[in-house]
């Protein structure tokens, strides 16, 4: 009877010590928003979800895969890139400037930057 309910408590014990594990651990989600910025006026869009990660330095990864795609030279565009943000800047024929602002962040899933979601 008493080994019984000693492999019983091991198990039960095993069983926690595995949940408590897997619940420390979470996948990472980078995110990305675009702001425009055109004649004084501008306009900045939600934040969204571009693609999970199982760990932090994959989702790195990502961001930094993804910040070389976005800033490469493009001819008449000025492009700058400084710690997770590029800016791009173009002029328009009548001499206007634009300006798109790509900031991107690398964040635990369980973390949303949009904000929470009210009830």
């Amino acid at each position: 009877m008493r080994l019984g309910l000693r492999s019983t408590l091991a198990a039960a014990l095993l069983l926690l010590a595995s949940v408590g594990t897997a619940s420390a651990e979470c996948a990472w989600v980078l995110w990305a928003q675009q702001t425009f910025l055109y004649g004084g006026e501008g306009k900045i869009d939600p934040w969204l979800l571009i693609e999970a990660a199982a760990t932090q330095p994959s989702c790195k990864d990502m961001l930094a895969r993804t910040i070389q795609r976005v800033a490469k030279p493009k001819a008449g565009v000025k492009v700058e890139v400084t710690d997770n943000v590029v800016t791009k800047t173009t002029s328009d024929a009548q001499g206007n400037s634009a300006t798109f602002v790509y900031r991107y962040a690398c964040l635990p899933d369980t973390i949303d930057p949009r904000g929470s979601k009210g009830k």
